[in-house]
């Protein structure tokens, strides 16, 4: 199968993700008040919001279909995804699992979004209803892109992706590891061979029977409109000149 590099620009995953406050135990979040949030968060004007998701769709997205048809001759009508959806527990407890399985005596915490794409066979169970999609419905998710998150730390002036490793089976859970130098420069040739699970959110859960995703995609899986991408759609039919 060609390579091929994913385009994709998510912005609604980072609001949700700045709006949370990690950990179910206060004590162990960081930079919160007593009810998790700080109380200046700035927010986005609503005309930047749609328009950002409409010129998404006139230039990456539609570029990107466009070559995915052509060279890897996927099922009719085939359209990559516009968006990511994670519940807000799985986002809890991964900045939780951060939080807790972070380096001692490192800089301000943060997550580094990694634009992937799946394999151009796989497929995962819905976890909602969405559109003419419900629960428990399989459905094609082949060379559409997600998302992988990485926990990182400021050094310096600088923020280093850090990975822990998770203990596989059903009581899986991150390992903690002191050690700067593997867990910012990991052994991959090993960790590859050893099929290693990291501290990083996104993909399916292999070990999880049911298949659960942690982050569904629209497309395949969209609301019924009226909804945020029908909605930049309508307003910008022809999408936004680069310059506005």
């Amino acid at each position: 199968m060609k390579k091929f590099l994913p385009v994709s620009i998510i912005g609604l995953i980072v609001v949700a993700l700045l709006i949370i406050s990690g950990c179910n135990n206060p004590s162990t979040s960081t930079n919160t008040s007593n009810t998790g949030c700080s109380n200046n968060f700035p927010g986005l004007e609503t005309e930047e919001f749609l328009k950002g998701i409409a010129r998404y769709r006139q230039y990456q997205w539609n570029a990107s279909n466009v070559r995915i048809r052509a060279e890897l001759q996927t099922e009719p009508g085939y359209e990559d995804a516009r968006a990511c959806w994670y519940s807000i527990e799985q986002l809890k407890e991964f900045i939780c699992e951060i939080e807790k399985n972070k380096p001692d005596s490192v800089g301000e915490l943060g997550i580094r979004f990694y634009y992937a794409t799946y394999p151009d066979t796989q497929r995962h169970v819905v976890l909602f209803h969405a559109g003419n999609f419900t629960r428990g419905a399989k459905v094609n998710v082949g060379m559409r892109h997600t998302l992988f998150m990485v926990p990182t730390f400021r050094d310096k002036e600088i923020n280093v992706d850090f990975y822990s490793t998770v203990l596989p089976g059903p009581e899986s859970r991150p390992v903690k590891n002191l050690n700067i130098k593997t867990l910012t420069n990991p052994d991959w040739d090993t960790y590859m061979k050893t099929q290693t699970r990291l501290l990083v959110l996104g993909g399916v859960y292999k070990t999880n029977a049911s298949g659960e995703n942690q982050g569904n995609m629209c497309p395949p899986t969209c609301p019924n409109p009226p909804s945020t991408i029908s909605k930049a759609d309508a307003l910008y039919p022809d999408g936004v000149i680069t310059k506005n």
